[in-house]
């Protein structure tokens, strides 16, 4: 036909490749040769109908034409089609209210790091949950944690049969306020203020597109004290007393491998 291919127009890669489902790994995919011979095709017809334009009459002229324009305009549509994820959502239990010191976490590895299998904090939680978000971002939601109010944690992601210790990896942080709640997506703080000033985490940044696991959460104490009547702290535990400041609060295990002291563990329970 005397038609030359681009060199890469057979590489089905990602940029090459147009999703027509919601999730971009699974169903029907076109690839970018489809679209070059459907427009080869298209100017072809077009082509014939300027040429055999005296021999048509015009009904049968503007009905072809008609349906040359829906296909553009569907496959312009589904051009710009792209891929949905589905958000997904986990309870979050308190670690006590679970046999985790009674299987590998507590029996193997409490033992080997610590010689005892209680590994699990003491803080309170009405209900919790965590989810992702598009995809890429952790959204959490806290009702009553702990007894204090302007608790600091910090969240770490396990994949399955890791070492909770040594292969941990920390997705965030977020704070509560003086009823112990909080709500919104995981930042990395060393702040106050960057409850505010932060970026999400992206936890496929983090962990990988493909991975299995969970979230545990530890407490790194009060990040302020006394409610100023706005349900927040009247004076911040901070570098220098101000939101801005850094926070004072210790490093989990001092910097060193540890998992001990969980508060609250993402899975689901049939209470």
């Amino acid at each position: 036909t005397g038609i030359t291919l681009p060199t890469n127009l057979c590489d089905l890669d990602h940029d090459n490749v147009i999703s027509l489902t919601k999730k971009a790994t699974d169903g029907w995919k076109v690839s970018a040769i489809t679209y070059y011979f459907l427009e080869v095709w298209l100017n072809a017809v077009s082509t014939s109908l300027e040429t055999a334009e005296t021999k048509m009459n015009t009904q049968n002229r503007k009905s072809l034409i008609k349906t040359l324009t829906l296909t553009t305009v569907l496959l312009t549509g589904l051009a710009g089609a792209g891929p949905v994820a589905a958000d997904t959502r986990q309870q979050l239990l308190r670690c006590d209210d679970t046999n985790l010191e009674d299987g590998a976490y507590g029996l193997f590895y409490g033992m080997d790091y610590y010689g005892t299998t209680e590994v699990c904090g003491g803080d309170t939680l009405d209900k919790g949950a965590i989810g992702v978000v598009a995809n890429r971002f952790i959204r959490v939601r806290l009702d009553n944690a702990n007894t204090d109010p302007f608790v600091l944690y910090e969240v770490y992601y396990v994949s399955i049969a890791d070492d909770p210790a040594t292969d941990k990896t920390m997705v965030g942080n977020l704070m509560t306020d003086c009823n112990g709640d909080a709500k919104g997506m995981l930042k990395d703080m060393t702040r106050p203020v960057d409850i505010f000033l932060g970026s999400p985490v992206n936890i496929k940044m983090r962990v990988g597109d493909e991975n299995a696991g969970f979230f545990f959460f530890y407490s790194r104490g009060p990040y302020g004290w006394t409610d100023d009547g706005s349900c927040r702290p009247t004076t911040f535990n901070t570098s220098d007393g101000t939101r801005h400041g850094t926070f004072n609060n210790p490093p989990l295990w001092e910097g060193d491998p540890g998992f001990d002291l969980i508060q609250f563990v993402s899975g689901y329970a049939t209470k």
